[in-house]
Order: C-alpha cells, then structure tokens, then sequence
C-alpha cells in the first residue's frame, strides 16, 4: 500500500513539474513573439539616430516604472491594474511626441493589423479549450 501511494506521489510530482516546465517555455516563447514584433514594428518607422535614442530612454523609463508598481505590495491589483493603464497610456504619448505623423500612421496601421491576427489566434484557442482540444505539437511552418 505504501508502495502505490508513493509511486502515485511521486506521479504527480513528475507531472506538475513537466507542467510548469511547458508553462515557462510558453511564457519565454510569448515573450520572445512580442519582442520580435516590437522590432519589427520599430524596423518599418525608420527611425532616425535621434529617435531611437529618445524610444530607447522611453522604453527603460517605462520598464523600471511598471516593474515598480508591479513590486509594490501596497497596491491592491485593481490599483495596479489602472497604474499600468495610466503607464500605457503615458508610453503612447511619448511614442507620439517622438514619431512624426507618418510614422505614428504606420504605427497605428502595424498595430491594428498585428491586434487582427492576435485575436483570430486566441479565439481559436477559446474554441479549441472550450471544445477540449489540446494544443499537442506546433505547426511546422514550410
């Protein structure tokens, strides 16, 4: 009896710890998705020298910024939830004091079409949870 209920243990052990291993490998690869987005995104404004000095600053100053309020425990999540708001909103109004009106046109046209695809792709994964299909092996682009 002691047996089973160890090998069941140490089952579920093996289990929850391959789990969190594919959640941080989906985590990484989202991350990595957005990254390369954002630089894509960045690559077709055609920034000048000047500009991307003054998104580089923009950007570090809105990361230390989030990972403040993100690291405040005295700040319900409702409150952190509407800092971040406020910080989004206050990253895009720098954005657009540094781009010029074209480049904030082709910002807005490359965000409203990644934001397209981005929502086809997650309704697909609502119906397929919804459904009970699991996700099992990435498609292999050719």
């Amino acid at each position: 009896m002691k047996r089973i209920i160890l090998m069941a243990v140490a089952a579920l052990v093996v289990s929850v710890g391959a789990q969190a291993q594919t959640q941080r490998k989906a985590d990484t690869s989202r991350i990595m998705q957005m990254k390369e987005n954002r630089h894509d995104m960045m690559s077709q404004l055609n920034l000048t020298k000047d500009q991307k000095q003054k998104v580089r600053t923009l950007d570090q100053d809105n990361k230390s910024k989030i990972e403040a309020v993100r690291n405040d425990n005295s700040l319900t999540q409702e409150q952190k939830k509407e800092k971040m708001k406020e910080l989004r909103k206050a990253h895009q109004e720098g954005m657009n004091s540094i781009l010029t009106k074209d480049q904030q046109d082709k910002m807005k046209a490359y965000k409203k079409d990644h934001r397209g695809k981005q929502g086809k792709k997650m309704m697909k994964r609502k119906m397929n949870r919804k459904n009970g299909v699991q996700k099992t092996q990435a498609p292999v682009n050719s």
